[in-house]
């Protein structure tokens, strides 16, 4: 054990049944395909994605809700809507562009629990009425399922499209995807902590009686540990090899391996409420009071970075090295893996919610003001393949962008297949068609309509089938 480390409150009595076979459930594949399915992005809860996110952070979009968004984060679907809960009972359903597309108002207020969305489309979701909804992606009710109390963790869903969730009874419920309880799992306290899926289907989640619990998909004990203090709205994460890391209010970090051992413990100053993310080379972030700290998957100190508030948000990692994560002094930061501390963004409310990351270099996060904003890559506009149309999927680049009198929309491979792009205003209305021949390396656009007349100052966004990934600014 490292010498960072005091002695270990941890003690674990692992129980052992016929359940020890390993299941066939390979973590998250139960999921949507989309960038960010679910809280944390994976079943497994890694925080990590493999697309690149912006080095810089600005707004887009933002979307007003009725009410705060809290602890409730954003998951984004392979057609790229974005779903996220508020503190009016909504689910909201938003196109990539911001407007919105539906929204569904259940019985209770969604502050905690985020979405998650199957393979089928469906979005899942726990409320304080003590019912788990299941959605279409229509916006209609699918169906509900009462548990015996508020449902206040995030949904996780296995491989057989089978949902995990906790509820302050202090019972984790497996449910089945047609609404049917396959069974459920008794803790001594309320559960706040969100379930994830270990790569053999062990479901890993903590208690508020101080106990991490690993319960096979039979839904019998693997084993349970004690900690020294209550484990509440931290949620695991599961390293790819099935090590699992979790954060107390004792203000201790938990590295435990799938069977059950202890592997260490690395001490804060504060309570960890922040989920724990894991880097593609193993390395792990978390959050203890206002500061993100890197250690190795070995206990290893690395670095910190310090925010002006605390950190409740759970950190988000790009396939290019940034992390971004919210604050309670009302900023969303950025952080290099390397430890450079970029210059934050400053909103209108506490950042509790955790980022997403999606398409084409964006992030989407929640506020306590009420709306939920997207920040894209400065510079960078793309677009979704027309229906029919032989375009690829692409980055495209806008220069000028902003622009007064005509920008070059280039694509990053090159050249353009062929297709059509059509540009909208900021109400919705479809403004411009622009041809791109086969082999043509840029659409040019002179910030007129389809009729030439020019068209005023403001954002517009390109896109191949109507919903707009990303967007040209013209200046006047």
């Amino acid at each position: 054990m490292s010498l960072f480390h005091r002695s270990p409150v941890l003690s674990f009595v692992v129980l052992f049944s016929a359940a020890m076979l390993l299941a066939s459930i390979a973590a998250g594949a139960g999921l949507d395909t989309g960038p960010w399915p679910m809280f944390h992005r994976s079943a497994r809860h890694d925080g990590t994605t493999t697309l690149a996110g912006p080095d810089t952070l600005v707004t887009t979009w933002t979307h007003r809700t009725n009410d705060a968004i809290e602890l409730s984060s954003p998951a984004v679907a392979s057609d790229g809507t974005i779903y996220v809960g508020n503190a009016d009972k909504g689910l909201y359903a938003i196109y990539p562009n911001g407007t919105r597309k539906w929204k569904y108002v259940t019985g209770g207020n969604l502050r905690q629990s985020s979405p998650a969305i199957a393979f089928d489309g469906t979005i899942y979701i726990g409320s304080a009425n003590g019912k788990v909804y299941a959605v279409n992606p229509n916006g209609t009710l699918k169906w509900t399922r009462t548990l015996g109390a508020a449902a206040k963790t995030s949904p996780a869903v296995d491989t057989n499209g089978r949902i995990y969730i906790g509820a302050d009874n202090g019972r984790l419920y497996a449910i089945n995807p047609d609404s049917s309880i396959a069974w459920s799992f008794q803790t001594g306290d309320t559960i706040r902590s969100s379930p994830a899926i270990g790569p053999d289907g062990t479901i890993f989640f903590g208690s508020m009686d101080q106990k991490i619990y690993a319960v096979w998909p039979n839904g019998t004990q693997r084993w349970a540990g004690t900690t020294g203090g209550d484990i509440k709205y931290c949620s695991p994460a599961v390293a790819p090899n099935g090590d699992v890391y979790i954060g107390s209010y004792d203000q201790n970090l938990y590295a435990i391996s799938s069977s059950g051992s202890l592997l260490w413990v690395y001490p804060t100053t504060k309570p960890i409420r922040s989920s724990p993310a894991i880097g593609p080379d193993g390395t792990v972030y978390f959050a203890s009071g206002p500061k993100l700290i890197a250690l190795t998957s070995t206990g290893q100190y690395r670095w910190e970075c310090t925010r002006g508030g605390d950190i409740i948000s759970s950190p988000a990692l790009s396939s290019n090295g940034y992390i971004y994560v919210g604050a309670a002094d009302s900023t969303l930061n950025i952080i290099r893996a390397d430890s450079t501390c970029l210059s934050p963004i400053k909103l209108r409310g506490e950042v509790l919610s955790s980022p997403a990351i999606g398409a084409n270099r964006t992030v989407y996060v929640g506020c306590t003001d009420s709306l939920l904003y997207a920040f894209q890559q400065p510079g960078l506009v793309s677009v979704e393949i027309p229906r029919g149309a032989p375009m690829p999927l692409a980055h495209l680049f806008a220069a000028p962008n902003p622009f007064s009198n005509r920008t070059e929309i280039r694509s990053a491979s090159g050249a353009f297949d062929g297709g059509t792009l059509r540009i909208f205003d900021a109400a919705g209305r479809m403004v411009r068609t622009l041809l791109v021949a086969r082999g043509s390396p840029a659409a040019s656009w002179d910030g007129r309509d389809d009729r030439g007349r020019t068209l005023p100052a403001g954002t517009y966004y390109v896109s191949g089938d109507g919903s707009a990934q990303g967007r040209a600014v013209l200046i006047r």
